[in-house]
């Protein structure tokens, strides 16, 4: 069998020519098929695939919560009786990618803490901020760049909480010195902002946070408020209200007459057991890390807190020292009450603003002054 049994073979005794159509009609058809099986299994996966949530417009969010507002306003004049929460948005979905939560934080600018504490009543823009938060699978902190988001965020805090975690980072700390982040965490969902003060400046408090730091409605979880206190008030102008010193809490519950000593704050997250037994390991090696970056005896350099964009562990860094706060006001609340607290640290703070001579980090500040 030669070359003309494989031309009988293809062209199945035709002409070339009819040969050549007939090949061409069956390519057809069988790209047809191919098209419609192809169209039916992209048509069945997209059917049981939740669609994307569109982009959140701003401006028309706004729009409708003034329009709410009003709504609210002219049912609690009429009926004085407090509205049911509002149902969740349809753009939050059961699993809320990660980028959502950047999103939600923007979306929350322009709306004064005025309205913001009208919504508790109400629901929406503030419901949506809490569900975005509580479903993220790990809360990363919220680096803060810009003035709009800023002041959006210290709305939001002065609309739903009455308690905060605070501390801050810097170049040697105090009136000295200068203040490049200031972080907040709140417990319920637990989430930390880093307010990037090197970036933001004094903005940064003219648009938000002096209202949060000088209101006496919320109360300030901190270890060790002088240093930090000092730097605020000196440098910006902002003096902390309602603050409540851990160190002092912590260095009462220890009890120990014999030691004259404060202890820092590593030190009293693991003598008081708030970290759980499974994060303690990769707390300790993160707290290490950043160290090693900005701490001169150990080979690192403080200005590094100026430097952008910020190190990733200096970002974990910082999320850390606020992230255990409220945990360690819980393990203490029996020690001392609220009021006691508030007044033995407000006495300390004011003891070093107005002292001249004193300097945050200094080796003399460890011994107890309470």
């Amino acid at each position: 069998m030669g070359d003309g049994w494989h031309h009988d073979v293809l062209t199945g005794g035709l002409a070339p020519e009819e040969a050549l159509a007939e090949w061409t009609g069956l390519g057809v058809v069988f790209a047809t098929i191919l098209g419609f099986v192809g169209w039916y299994f992209a048509r069945n996966a997209a059917s049981g695939k939740q669609p994307e949530p569109e982009p959140l417009d701003v401006s028309k969010l706004h729009s409708k919560l003034h329009s709410e507002l009003e709504a609210h306003s002219k049912l609690e004049a009429s009926s004085r009786s407090t509205p049911q929460e509002a149902p969740p948005s349809k753009t939050v979905n059961s699993q809320l990618p990660s980028r959502l939560r950047s999103e939600a934080v923007t979306f929350v600018p322009g709306v004064s803490a005025h309205q913001l504490t009208q919504r508790k009543t109400l629901g929406h823009l503030g419901y949506h901020l809490q569900r975005a938060i509580a479903q993220a699978s790990v809360a990363a902190p919220m680096l803060i760049c810009d003035v709009e988001t800023c002041r959006g965020v210290c709305d939001w805090i002065c609309a739903w909480y009455d308690e905060i975690a605070l501390d801050l980072e810097g170049v040697h700390l105090g009136r000295h010195g200068r203040i490049c982040i200031l972080q907040i965490a709140v417990d319920t969902p637990p989430q930390v902002f880093l307010f990037d003060i090197t970036v933001l400046g004094k903005s940064a408090f003219d648009d938000g946070l002096r209202t949060v730091l000088e209101t006496e409605s919320i109360r300030k979880l901190i270890y060790d408020a002088r240093a930090d206190g000092d730097a605020l008030h000196h440098l910006y102008g902002v003096t902390l209200a309602n603050p409540c010193d851990l160190q002092v809490l912590h260095c009462i519950a220890k009890d120990d007459a014999s030691d004259p000593f404060v202890k820092g704050l590593q030190k009293a997250l693991d003598q008081s057991g708030c970290v759980p037994f499974e994060e303690q390991r990769w707390v300790e090696e993160l707290k290490l890390r950043g160290k090693a970056l900005f701490v001169p005896e150990r080979g690192g350099c403080r200005e590094l807190w100026e430097w952008r964009p910020l190190h990733p562990d200096l970002v974990s860094y910082c999320a850390l020292d606020v992230a255990y706060l409220a945990a360690m006001r819980r393990k203490f609340s029996d020690v001392m009450s609220t009021d006691a607290l508030r007044r033995h640290s407000q006495a300390r703070m004011m003891r070093a603003i107005e002292n001249l001579d004193f300097i945050g980090g200094q080796r003399e500040n460890v011994r107890r002054d309470f």
